[in-house]
């Protein structure tokens, strides 16, 4: 018998993670004879770039279903989403559900399954930044808990579960699925890292974001930092309402709209640098070999510090700790550096996924 497996999406990082199950599924005959998938993107991100032009890079398949987006805090969209996607399953119910890591997307697909008795799978669960005033942090603990099977993506995950008192059997190390994705995109584009005088620098936490004043000094901060760089700032959605016209003049920095993930990743690749508070994005840096610096106090992937291509900074320390990074010279592509960041996540999944329907 098929299963019905709905894959839960909002975000552009849901569609970046959610790229490799779906080419399992499709391209591998035992998984396509044991599961249907139906996409179900919630709408929390809408915008061309955000969305629509990542499905088409990724050869996604159009969303099964599209839920409308409810403009307001992420109480009221997570209701909204929360609400469509139960009258679907009063007409359409799956066999289980994949959610991915900690947007509100994430945990509205996992209190809804949860509510209704279906299976919850979460991929990239046990991540912890030990900082509640993050909403991630908050939507990554409740989802866990209410996840049937945890699949982690690095060993501090796996510890953070079991300290937590989550029991072994139900946690299943992995590892990173958007090293899948990233992997495919380099390969299909013959992409290798070239470094130039690039930087690149992405701003979305409410922590930076959310204040005008904040978010422009930093910005600033950054280019009086780096005075001979020219920095790319691909400006998000949330940060773009609170950039102060005429206040961003540096001659070395460049604005642009989101980009398409492929653009992105060829950019980077290009790049001496990255400055993000992104934490997906110091995970791909670090598979590339490109130093980062994140605009955060704290990170729930602490892998990536401890190999030294990702920094922690704030306003005080920030010229210390990119001047740090510029001095870095290795740049590789490395399987090895982190347990199972291989491109083969997506497939690992499916297999435990297999075995417990079976």
């Amino acid at each position: 018998m098929t299963l019905v497996l709905d894959i839960i999406v909002g975000t552009r990082p849901n569609f970046i993670k959610c790229w490799s199950i779906v080419n399992n599924i499709q391209k591998n005959r035992k998984f396509k004879e044991k599961f249907n998938f139906r996409l179900i993107h919630t709408g929390q991100h809408f915008s061309e770039e955000m969305s629509k032009l990542i499905f088409k890079e990724l050869k996604l398949p159009k969303p099964h279903y599209h839920f409308q987006n409810e403009p307001g805090t992420s109480m009221t969209q997570l209701a909204s989403f929360s609400s469509q996607y139960e009258r679907l399953l009063e007409v359409h119910r799956p066999d289980g559900m994949l959610v991915f890591g900690d947007v509100t997307s994430t945990l509205a697909g996992g209190l809804t399954g949860r509510m209704n008795n279906i299976p919850v799978f979460h991929v990239e669960s046990g991540l912890r930044s030990f900082d509640n005033t993050m909403p991630e942090e908050i939507n990554r603990k409740l989802v866990d808990n209410l996840s049937t099977l945890l699949f982690t993506s690095m060993d501090s995950a796996d510890r953070n579960l079991s300290l937590e008192g989550f029991n072994s059997n139900i946690i299943f190390p992995v590892g990173n699925i958007m090293i899948d994705t990233l992997k495919y995109v380099l390969e299909k584009n013959n992409v290798r890292c070239t470094p130039t005088n690039q930087v690149m620098l992405t701003i979305h936490r409410p922590s930076n974001a959310d204040s005008k004043l904040k978010l422009n000094q930093l910005v600033n901060q950054i280019c009086q930092i780096l005075p001979d760089r020219k920095i790319i700032f691909p400006v998000h959605p949330r940060t773009l309402k609170n950039i102060q016209p005429g206040t961003l003049l540096n001659k070395n920095l460049t604005t642009t709209k989101p980009m398409g993930y492929v653009e992105f990743i060829k950019k980077i690749t290009r790049c001496s640098l990255v400055v993000t508070d992104s934490g997906g994005l110091s995970e791909e840096t670090t598979y590339l070999g490109v130093p980062c610096v994140t605009l955060r106090d704290n990170t729930e992937r602490p892998e990536t510090v401890n190999l030294g291509t990702n920094l922690l900074a704030n306003e005080k320390n920030l010229k210390e700790v990119i001047n740090s990074q510029l001095k870095r010279s290795k740049r590789t592509i490395s399987d090895h550096q982190i347990p199972r960041w291989d491109g083969k996540t997506g497939f690992r999944v499916l297999e435990h996924l297999v075995a417990f329907y079976d």
